[in-house]
């Protein structure tokens, strides 16, 4: 009995150990690779249920046929204890091929018969279902190693392939909270990148267990699958298919039924992610380069809503430029929500504990930086006097005339700019954004404690050198 105990406790040795590591890694891998690649696929066969149908099915067939031809397979790559290090690489080898094969193979499947309901189930198969082979044999393969001197009986044995098996599926259901973020934003988070290091990663995992010819030959493999990866770029790398990706799957939010049939004042992310779809497509060429028409013609399109100000900043983060996230967001992140009848939007702010206002700083053009400071709460409201003018009132306002002066009566608005311009902690009233064939020039009014309103071209931005 008190043998037995010793035994019990006993630390695995250090082979059972990596092969504990590569079952947990392999698990992973399988369910991930699946994921990634019926996402990325979407642009080719949709986002029905059915080709969600056809990933789950290749996850079974690699279950089945991996699991009956892992002792097999470990044989054939030399038994243990490098067996799975090598299945391991070799699995991630192919997970880069067919990545980057990926349009390839479904142009080729798809150009013959589009409809064909094998359609789908030929292209998932031919990109996943042998990595996935390889992957789940990685367990079979493994249940035998163990040290040179130890004795293995058959319960002991059985143990250890459930044990491993087991470490297996736990991979698997961790890899689905490792995928939350991918699955959910496509197009920012890079598909075909996650797939590529995917692979990449298991190459490394799988040469760690392996002597130095099969290490070198392992890395020589992963440096050139990395030169034809970024130096013959797939279908898949380019800008319009990451588009097409974020348009075949609904990423954000509630169901569309759910977005057409809620209240007014409610918005989904999906319904707000469309909205903003159409403001775009509003905009022609260079036009949707330019973070002030972007964000007048966001405040245009988007109608009732009632929007959180994480929501809105994690939709601009993937719907603006690169070059007008620094202009937009820095603002944005001041905003705790915004509520919208159509036609004001109240905004609510972020409030400092030190002061209650909320404070920020937009790059200038010469290089510095100029400050703004919101001290409560505020409206805009947008009109239109003509086609190409838009006018963004910040509000409330209440200023009346007195000669060649405007007093106000009370606050005219909570937004104070600190150096902007000629003003000095003067009140913004008013942007004014004018979208000519060939210039956009936005304009500021604005009116310090007393004095004229006083109106200011801020910038003359030239279409033709906006890139």
């Amino acid at each position: 009995m008190g043998s037995k105990k010793v035994e019990a406790i006993q630390p695995a040795p250090p082979a059972a150990r990596g092969a504990h590591v590569l079952c947990i890694a392999a698990g992973a891998a399988l369910v991930l690779d699946h994921l990634l690649t019926g996402v990325l696929l979407t642009p080719f066969l949709g986002a029905e249920a059915f080709v969600w149908a056809n990933v789950l099915g290749s996850v079974l067939v690699a279950l089945g046929v991996g699991t009956a031809a892992g002792e097999v397979l470990g044989k054939a790559a030399g038994g243990p204890p490098r067996a799975g290090f090598r299945l391991v690489a070799l699995a991630g080898i192919l997970i880069v091929l067919a990545t980057w094969a990926l349009p390839v193979v479904a142009r080729a499947v798809l150009d013959r018969d589009p409809d064909s309901p094998w359609a789908p189930s030929l292209v998932i198969a031919t990109l996943t279902i042998l990595p996935g082979i390889l992957l789940v044999a990685v367990v079979p393969a493994m249940v035998e190693t163990a040290t040179p001197d130890e004795k293995i009986a058959t319960a002991i044995l059985v143990r250890r392939a459930l044990r491993r098996l087991s470490l297996a599926m736990l991979g698997g259901t961790a890899s689905l909270a490792l995928a939350a973020w991918p699955l959910r934003h496509a197009e920012e988070a890079r598909i075909h990148l996650q797939l590529y290091g995917l692979g990449a990663l298991l190459v490394v995992l799988g040469a760690v267990g392996m002597g130095g010819p099969g290490r070198a030959l392992s890395f020589t493999l992963l440096a050139a699958l990395a030169g034809v990866v970024f130096g013959k770029k797939s279908e898949i790398q380019d800008e319009r298919y990451q588009a097409a990706l974020s348009e075949a799957f609904v990423l954000h939010g509630a169901g569309r039924y759910y977005a057409e049939t809620c209240p007014d004042h409610v918005i989904t992310g999906t319904e707000l992610q469309r909205k903003l779809d159409e403001a775009r497509k509003r905009l022609k060429g260079n036009d949707r380069k330019i973070a002030v028409l972007l964000v007048v013609e966001t405040l245009r399109t988007l109608g009732p809503l009632n929007l959180s100000g994480t929501g809105l900043k994690g939709l601009l983060q993937i719907y603006l430029p690169e070059a007008s996230k620094p202009l937009i967001l820095p603002f944005i992140e001041q905003i705790a929500s915004v509520q919208s009848d159509g036609k004001k939007m109240h905004l609510k702010i972020l409030r400092s504990p030190e002061d209650g206002h909320a404070h920020f700083k937009l790059p200038a053009k010469d290089g510095t930086e100029q400050e703004y400071e919101i001290e409560d709460d505020f409206d805009l409201t947008v009109l239109e006097p003509n086609e190409r003018t838009t006018k963004i009132e910040i509000g409330p306002q209440n200023v009346s005339r007195a000669g060649l002066f405007e007093f106000n009566d009370t606050i005219k608005t909570p937004f104070r700019c600190k150096n902007v311009a000629l003003w000095v902690d003067a009140c913004l009233l008013a942007l004014t954004v004018e979208n000519g064939p060939d210039t956009v020039i936005l304009s500021a009014s604005a009116q310090a404690s007393v004095g004229k309103v006083q109106t200011r071209v801020l910038q003359t931005i030239d279409k033709a050198t906006v890139k």
